[in-house]
């Protein structure tokens, strides 16, 4: 690989505007919302075994029954945040096959966010970009976003706990060794 591509790809000496790179981070977000909330009611067609185990914690919560574990039908045990969170959206856009896939498209949009933050905070804009246009077409997170299942909120979870820490520690600053001055 040349000299020239390298330069290129790390991002030295490419200058975006403040505008353009905002233009560009906007179109991407507008397409990974096309593509995670285009025909959210039909595709996938129905409800898998997890979303329906989901959909019924979801439904004891929106009942009154909190509880931090619940045992599904199918005899798992399922932990009760994503029921929570699932019952309070459900009620503000009703249930139904769009309603209860809400939760994780809206997460699957935030995550796309968090990772270019976390990409340009780490790294710089050009870097950034190419990882969130990356992540907007995988189509793992696509289908992940399009489920109404607790895992579609795992790489949300991760990415803001890495932008936390990377916002909690020094990344700007060079740190410099300095040599005791004591004897010992």
């Amino acid at each position: 690989m040349s000299r020239r591509w390298v330069v290129l790809l790390a991002g030295e000496g490419v200058t975006l505007n403040r505008r353009l790179e905002l233009w560009l981070v906007t179109g991407l977000l507008l397409l990974a919302a096309i593509l995670r909330l285009w025909n959210l009611a039909e595709l996938p067609p129905g409800f898998n075994v997890d979303e329906l185990a989901y959909i019924g914690i979801t439904e004891a919560v929106r009942s009154g029954d909190v509880a931090v574990y619940y045992v599904a039908p199918d005899g798992t045990g399922r932990a009760g945040l994503y029921g929570v969170l699932n019952s309070v959206i459900t009620g503000l856009a009703g249930d139904g096959l769009i309603g209860y896939r809400l939760l994780p498209a809206f997460a699957g949009l935030v995550t796309l966010a968090l990772l270019y933050a976390l990409a340009r905070r780490l790294f710089n804009v050009p870097v950034a970009l190419v990882a969130l246009a990356i992540g907007v077409v995988n189509l793992q997170l696509v289908l992940l976003a399009r489920s109404g299942t607790a895992t579609a909120l795992v790489p949300l979870l991760v990415l803001l706990v890495l932008y936390v820490l990377a916002r909690a520690f020094n990344l700007r600053q060079e740190i410099r060794f300095h040599t005791p001055v004591t004897l010992t």
